[in-house]
């Protein structure tokens, strides 16, 4: 049994050492001249100026041999595959906004190293990295490169020229780190962008569509209201992803025609959709969708691929006939 003395200077002991402990604590970690030294190994950034972003017509985002292109052109976004830059489709211009709005806010990072060292340790070489460059006017404006998940796998390596170092950035950076061109494009069959900003071309007038299965032609007009909604919904259908190109395909028009839309527009303007047979997966249809206009004198052209859900829903729409 310990004694009452002995008891006691074990007691202050232990008080004694929960002292000094919260001491060195008080003047470590908690003290100002601790705060401080924090803030000297954080930067607070603002990755482009808010005055720039107009004039920005290309970004690039490049994960080793994939890379996807975005391009302005004639008040479009456009978005392609790096390997076949022909292929371009109408980007998803809200995700564009929320990109923008994302870089020109400030971003609190912490400093993980001086520099992109030559080991790789912040996989941070052009092998291992994600590079988005975003260019002005045609000339490159400004790269940011993106490493590997720190060990929390909360947080990503990231440097750029200008900052000569390496920092942590946040995970709100990770949505716009994809290459996958259908992440970026616009997500529907009749691409919203191009219908309301590049060619303007006001409310649908009448759909025709044409079975070329059976030949069978039906026109449709917004004059009547069960018709009017039928052709609403060709514009809420969405399209499941970029066509891949297939390096034994010569031309998707090589394969069977199924069906054609063709929408007429309050400004006399013309949608069409042209549908194909995937030529090889089952059950799954190429829709090459053209806008043209005489107001603007010009047109586009682009492909995208549905499911034979979605194309039953548009075939079903030439039922509603009464």
């Amino acid at each position: 049994m310990i004694n009452p003395s002995k008891k006691t200077m074990l007691i202050t002991y232990a008080v004694a050492a929960v002292l000094t402990i919260l001491f060195i604590l008080s003047i470590t970690v908690f003290s100002p001249s601790s705060t401080a030294n924090k803030k000297r190994h954080s930067i607070q950034l603002q990755l482009i100026h808010e005055a720039d972003i107009s004039n920005i017509d290309i970004i690039t985002i490049q994960q080793g041999n994939s890379a996807i292109i975005l391009t302005r052109t004639d008040n479009m976004w456009l978005a392609a595959n790096q390997k076949y830059v022909n292929d371009k489709i109408p980007a998803n211009t809200d995700r564009l906004k929320s990109f923008f709005v994302f870089l020109a806010s400030k971003h609190r990072l912490t400093k993980a190293g001086k520099s992109a060292n030559n080991d790789n340790s912040y996989g941070l070489d052009k092998h291992d990295s994600t590079v988005i460059t975003l260019y002005k006017n045609g000339s490159a404006y400004q790269s940011l490169s993106f490493g590997d998940l720190n060990f929390s796998q909360t947080q990503r390596y990231f440097t750029t020229a200008e900052v000569k170092a390496v920092f942590l950035a946040g995970s709100e950076f990770e949505p716009f780190l994809t290459t996958s061109v259908s992440m970026w494009a616009d997500p529907y069959i009749i691409s919203t962008q191009l219908l309301n900003d590049a060619f303007s071309m006001g409310l649908a007038q009448t759909a025709d569509f044409f079975d070329y299965k059976t030949n069978n032609h039906v026109t449709l007009t917004t004059s009547n209201d069960e018709q009017k909604k039928s052709i609403q919904k060709l514009f809420d259908l969405r399209h499941g992803g970029f066509v891949e190109r297939d390096s034994n395909q010569t031309s998707d028009k090589a394969q069977n025609q199924t069906l054609s839309v063709k929408i007429q527009m309050g400004d006399k303007s013309q949608i069409t959709m042209d549908l194909f047979e995937h030529p090889s997966i089952e059950n799954e249809y190429i829709v090459y969708t053209t806008f043209e206009s005489e107001r603007f004198a010009k047109s586009f052209t682009y492909k995208t691929q549905i499911s034979a859900w979605t194309y039953n829903k548009i075939s079903e729409m030439m039922l509603n006939t009464k």
